[in-house]
């Protein structure tokens, strides 16, 4: 399961580095105010499932960076992130300049379509119901 928000973006308010690798962790400086409005729907979302995942993106413009949140302080306004998730690569990024987002991706379209499948294959059907007793078929 993965964490959504409607429209929740926000400007990262000091630079990072690049990095090289995905299992880099660093941290991410936003506004108290965006951090909590994420941390709101991180809990909501473990309470739901536990090993719920929230992915980030980042854009200039130019780059864009998918990003893993490991940890969160919305006190602080610091988010802990492992870093070129998905195939990204982890460039540097620059404050005010870029945007960090929570956008569906192309990683997570692709496991909810592998899960799809299989679930229908599982259950000997073209036709699966869903949890809200919608139709889905393959």
């Amino acid at each position: 399961m993965r964490v959504f928000i409607n429209n929740w973006s926000t400007k990262l308010l000091q630079g990072i580095s690049s990095a090289s690798g995905n299992a880099v962790m660093d941290t991410l400086y936003v506004s108290t105010a965006a951090a909590q409005a994420l941390k709101d729907a991180i809990t909501r979302a473990q309470q739901i499932r536990a090993d719920a995942q929230t992915y980030l993106t980042l854009d200039d413009g130019v780059n864009v960076e998918i990003v893993r949140v490991n940890n969160l302080d919305a006190v602080s306004g610091w988010i802990d992130v492992y870093r070129a998730q998905e195939g990204t690569a982890a460039p540097a990024w620059t404050a005010t300049s870029t945007t960090v987002s929570l956008r569906v991706t192309a990683g997570y379209l692709d496991n909810l379509h592998n899960d799809i499948v299989s679930r229908i294959a599982t259950n000997g059907t073209d036709v699966l119901i869903g949890a809200n007793g919608e139709v889905l078929t393959h």
